[in-house]
């Protein structure tokens, strides 16, 4: 897992995690799927091709166990930033 930061247009610092296979290298071209989360006073469920699970930890485990890779990015604005 990776903490990513970049600025938005107006400079406000926004981060998201990177998740990759154990056995990904820099090299190694993956899938991603973006996951957007809901932040600390809300949820977005996770849902992939129409299957629904149950909380966004399962998501990402089943999803990088397939070698795909998942971007969860945070809200802008959210309690904290």
């Amino acid at each position: 897992t990776e903490i990513l930061q970049w600025s938005s247009r107006d400079g406000r610092q926004i981060e998201g995690l990177l998740h990759v296979p154990a056995s990904a290298t820099h090299r190694t071209p993956l899938p991603l799927v973006t996951v957007i989360r809901g932040g600390p006073a809300g949820h977005a469920p996770c849902e992939f091709m129409g299957k629904r699970f149950t909380g966004v930890p399962l998501c990402i485990s089943c999803l990088i166990k397939r070698n795909y890779a998942v971007f969860i990015a945070n809200y802008r604005g959210g309690i904290g930033y």
